[in-house]
């Protein structure tokens, strides 16, 4: 969330990649940050795993929740910019990173924090990344054999583990190149654990050079091997060792470098070297934090010190763990209980972290931003009636007092033949400028869509917080290009606008569209008797965005609402102008409920909406337990019952009809013999919510009755 007042910033620190060390750094940064610099986190995936509950974890002794961070609530919490995509490339000289699916970021400061991946040939799974190997995990549960090839201590546990899980469904097999496992440990453990692993019907091959041809055979092969730098590494001209991993100093700086730090299984202290270990990573992150203070404050930087020896704790499968420390090893039975332990006081660093901003108000409520920030319809309704009294000579002919009288969301203008307009304005929910351009464009877009018209110009309105002009520039850059990159597929132009600085971030957008031919107009008031009530995609945005606000929304359940709000209807624009479709809307700040209503209010036919039927995003329904609402649902609801009679107002699904959403669905009536064939056309084109969520009745007055 953005908009707080405070010192101007003036520098950016990016983080690259979300492992253990940047997650602890960010909470650590949270309680004491430096007041000028901006926090920027990119990594592709909101989740990162914990590796010391990864063992734990495919043994079912804990859940994908409990092993997993989640970074966009821990971002949001420390009022850092959370960036999910991947990085692609390293510019050293121009101090930019370049990344998949948007425009580079620059930096002043980058520390680098992305794992690293397994020695391994074509065939099988890398265990790590972990990401990579968890979204797979499907093919643990599907093979009849699973072959594990790396007998370190990273091996024996996975081998274990399924076991456990698995007993004597499966049959697991543990290849090793090496005459024994875990050959760093002292020689009498490495013999209990061989005996362990064989007792338990895993089958053994030490000594073995090929391992691929006896993994082969098996239906799942996993790699444990020795693992190396990532290719983005390998390829940055950054210096590495043999195997690909940074090289750094005592101090954490990438040797040469003066801005680059790199900590965790992508680096390796040249003077320090040691063992790939989340113990090292954890306990690097307060000497990083140290360094990244002191280089924003001009100050000489400190040596990190590790230890040699740290005490590894091997999970063995069945809630029992070896501990190992040099050449002492234990297996009791209080090492279990205390690696439990250590693990889970350590996940609890990030759990209820405090909301991202609290706002003094004379109610203590948050004020939901995005479409929750728009005033309520029936306020909305009078002041425009005022603004119409006020100035008539603004709403000279009929058209256009419909237009602002709430009938339409778009104005026609007729210059040389009719043109469609529609404006909406943003303050920032989600504190990513390239997001918030996408979908405030996409958001913009859907009242011309909705009525069958594709935008053809757009001028915009950025609003920036003042910043120092190279964090400005970026911004603005940003904004920018979010829009520009949805305009691009609808082959529209951005003909200019404004900038303006302000408290928040913000963006306005006035697009205009030529109006389409009379077939292709799609009107509010186009409901049939029996048509079918068709939602083009789930709702919830405002539940999601709200959730967020105060810590309650996990981090996939905001990739679900992010993937929901990014898809856009222009590719569905042939479906929606089809003769089938009777009348359109698209369901923005009224929520469900009020956008329906005004379609029914404007046809005069009562409709059925089936509660059951209406598709809801992930995590809608936590949220609700929760108590968690947007500011605007009230409004909505009361919205809603001024224009027709409302039914069932105790319908469990109520808090999601009066959800504002942003970027939202569009709701159509489509005659019933056809409406099945059209939710299949257009989930096949990338709408996969899309539902019959109801009928418009024969006869009676304007009414909704939810059942």
């Amino acid at each position: 969330m953005t908009g707080a007042s405070g010192p101007m910033l003036k520098k950016r620190l990016l983080l690259l990649g979300g492992g253990h060390s940047h997650a602890l750094f960010i909470k650590m940064w949270s309680m004491n940050p430096l007041p000028d610099v901006e926090v920027v986190l990119v990594s592709p995936q909101s989740l990162t795993a914990y590796s010391g509950m990864l063992p734990g974890y495919l043994a079912g002794h804990y859940s994908h929740e409990e092993m997993h961070i989640d970074l966009v609530r821990l971002c949001a919490a420390a009022r850092v910019r959370f960036i999910q995509d991947a990085a692609t490339h390293i510019d050293v000289k121009n101090k930019k990173i370049t990344l998949a699916h948007r425009p580079a970021l620059p930096w002043d400061v980058l520390s680098i924090n992305i794992g690293s991946e397994p020695e391994k040939e074509e065939i099988g799974v890398g265990v790590k990344p972990m990401h990579d190997f968890l979204q797979k995990e499907h093919r643990l549960r599907e093979a009849q054999s699973i072959a594990i090839i790396g007998g370190g201590a990273g091996g024996v546990e996975v081998a274990l583990a399924l076991q456990s899980r698995f007993a004597a469904e499966k049959k697991i097999t543990l290849i090793q190149r090496d005459a024994e496992l875990v050959p760093q440990a002292p020689a009498g453990l490495r013999k209990k654990l061989a005996r362990l692993c064989r007792d338990r019907g895993i089958e053994l091959h030490l000594g073995e050079p090929h391992a691929t041809r006896i993994a082969a055979a098996s239906d799942l092969v996993l790699w444990t091997t020795a693992a190396q730098g990532p290719r983005l590494l390998r390829e940055s001209g950054l210096p590495v060792d043999k195997r690909g991993f940074l090289l750094t100093d005592e101090t954490l700086l990438c040797q040469g470098q003066d801005r680059i730090f790199a900590v965790g299984d992508c680096a390796v202290i040249e003077k320090q070297p040691r063992p790939r270990s989340g113990v090292y990573a954890v306990r690097l992150a307060r000497p990083l934090l140290e360094n990244i203070r002191r280089i924003f404050r001009a100050q000489p930087l400190l040596k990190a010190r590790l230890q040699k020896n740290h005490l590894a704790l091997i999970t063995t499968g069945r809630k029992e763990a070896i501990a190992m420390r040099g050449s002492l090893y234990w297996g009791a039975s209080w090492v279990w209980p205390l690696k439990n332990r250590i693990d889970r006081t350590f996940m609890k660093k990030f759990e209820n972290l405090a909301p991202p901003m609290m706002i003094a108000a004379r109610e203590d409520s948050m004020r939901c931003l995005g479409c929750g920030a728009k005033v309520e319809g029936g306020t909305l309704k009078s002041a425009l009636r005022l603004v119409a009294r006020t100035y008539p000579k603004v709403f000279q002919d009929a058209a256009s007092h419909q237009s602002m009288g709430m009938s339409e969301d778009v104005a026609l203008v007729a210059m040389q033949g009719w043109v469609m307009q529609s404006l909406d304005y943003f303050p920032a929910f989600i504190d990513d400028p390239f997001l918030l351009g996408q979908m405030a464009c996409l958001h913009a877009s859907g009242d011309l869509l909705a009525k069958g018209g594709l935008p053809q110009t757009c001028m915009t309105l950025a609003v920036l917080p003042h910043k120092a002009a190279p964090l400005v520039q970026d911004d603005l850059y940003q904004l920018l290009c979010g829009v520009a990159s949805i305009l691009e597929t609808m082959n529209a132009t951005m003909l200019g606008g404004h900038t303006a600085e302000g408290q928040q971030l913000a963006i306005g957008l006035h697009l205009q569209a030529q109006k389409p031919a009379d077939a292709n107009w799609r009107p509010k008031a186009g409901l049939k008797p029996g048509d079918a009530l068709v939602l083009t995609k789930a709702l919830g945005t405002g539940l999601v965005l709200a959730g967020l606000m105060h810590q309650r929304t996990r981090g996939l359940w905001m990739d679900r609402c992010l993937r929901s709000m990014l898809r856009n209807h222009a590719d569905i624009l042939s479906l929606i102008t089809q003769d089938c479709v009777h009348g359109v809307t698209d369901v923005t700040g009224f929520g469900l409920l009020g956008h329906l209503a005004e379609m029914a209010h404007a046809s005069q036919v009562p409709v059925e909406l089936l509660g059951d039927h209406i598709p809801q995003l992930d995590g809608v329904g936590p949220l609700i337990e929760a108590g968690i609402s947007s500011t605007l649902a009230l409004g909505n609801q009361s919205y809603a019952e001024s224009l027709c009679e409302i039914s069932d107002a105790g319908s469990a699904s109520w808090p999601l009809l009066c959800d504002p959403q942003t970027s939202g669905a569009f709701l159509l009536s489509i005659a019933a013999s056809e409406a099945e064939a059209w939710v299949a056309a257009a989930r096949l084109a990338g709408f996969p919510d899309c539902s019959i969520i109801g009928s418009v009745q024969k006869s009676g007055n304007p009414a909704i009755h939810v059942c």
